[in-house]
């Protein structure tokens, strides 16, 4: 079954390394026009945007 909900904002907390991994390649199959933003080391060589650049950006 498939949900859909008008989201603004959605925020996915995690401290596991590969839990992040595994977010970030759901995020580039599924995801387009957005930011990943993260500062996680499992992340480094992935193309996130760290916290404070985002903030920057409005």
């Amino acid at each position: 079954m498939r949900k859909k909900f008008n989201a603004k904002n959605v925020l996915i907390v995690t401290n596991h390394p590969a839990i992040a991994n595994s977010w970030f390649d759901d995020f580039e199959k599924f995801i387009d026009g957005y930011y990943f933003i993260s500062t996680a080391d499992s992340l480094k060589e992935r193309e996130t945007l760290p916290r404070d650049e985002f903030l920057n950006k409005g």
